[in-house]
């Protein structure tokens, strides 16, 4: 009976400790996109700005979940004219130290962020 709680203790731990890092993860994966797409703003004036063109690019919305977030990125063209365009991207993002699809590709390499 003892080895049995042992057993089930460290599965316990285990799997508490794996939805932490997932979590943690996940959270440290919404920083990272919303500084990506700072980034990519900046290039993106920089590009475009002599051009009399503009474009930005933002997270229209993130939801963040324990193993995988759903973002949309909004993308809006104003060309020299100053007619707008704007384009909806749709991402799903995986997190955690062992993300299902690679697990089921036999990638079992722990990721982080």
């Amino acid at each position: 009976m003892k080895k049995s709680v042992l057993v089930v203790g460290a599965i316990v731990v285990l799997a508490v400790a794996y939805v932490g890092a997932s979590w943690y993860v996940g959270k440290r994966a919404e920083a990272l996109v919303r500084q990506v797409v700072q980034a990519d703003n900046q290039q993106i004036r920089q590009v475009l700005g002599a051009h009399g063109t503009s474009a930005t690019l933002s997270v229209a919305s993130y939801r963040r979940g324990v193993f995988s977030s759903d973002a949309v990125y909004a993308l809006s063209v104003r060309d020299a004219r100053g007619a707008v365009a704007e384009f909806k991207l749709a991402d799903h993002i995986e997190h955690g130290p062992f993300p299902l699809s690679r697990v089921e590709k036999g990638k079992l390499r722990p990721l982080m962020v």
